[in-house]
């Protein structure tokens, strides 16, 4: 992973493809991506005796600075048609400083150190709609409208 001194190269990167792409589309969507443990979670799981409270690991993302420069970046040329869709809250609920290892149905979240089990992957389908859909104009599936 990049290291945050190259947050500067990811803004500018940001601010030529905006600047490329903006006379072709009505807005730009950064996806980020979810926290990931930076650990084999089944293997911590395992070390631990199955107490996966040991095997909690950061909110907080190392790409946090790069990705908040490519979006500065990005609304540098193009101000508000920038949106941030961020799935981190469907498996790291927001107020918590750790992430869990394991969802609150019992499964495990990650199958490695950055991969989603195919389970949670499954069960976060829905949530994943919820947050893209305004940015892509898609009916609102939970007032009945998809």
């Amino acid at each position: 992973m990049p290291s945050n001194a190259e947050a500067p190269a990811f803004g500018e990167a940001a601010r030529e493809f905006a600047a490329k792409v903006k006379g072709h589309t009505s807005k730009i969507v950064f996806m980020r991506d979810v926290n990931w443990p930076g650990m084999d979670v089944p293997s911590c799981i395992g070390a631990h005796d199955g107490q996966s409270a040991a095997c909690m690991f950061p909110r907080r993302r190392p790409d946090d600075a790069l990705a908040a420069a490519e979006i500065a970046g990005a609304n540098a040329v193009f101000p508000g048609h920038i949106l941030e869709v961020d799935p981190a809250s469907l498996t790291c609920p927001s107020g918590m400083d750790k992430c869990p290892a394991v969802a609150p149905d019992g499964v495990i979240v990650f199958r490695d150190g950055a991969h989603l089990t195919a389970s949670v992957a499954r069960n976060l389908a829905s949530g994943m709609y919820t947050l893209l859909a305004p940015t892509m104009g898609l009916p609102d599936k939970a007032a009945g409208r998809g």
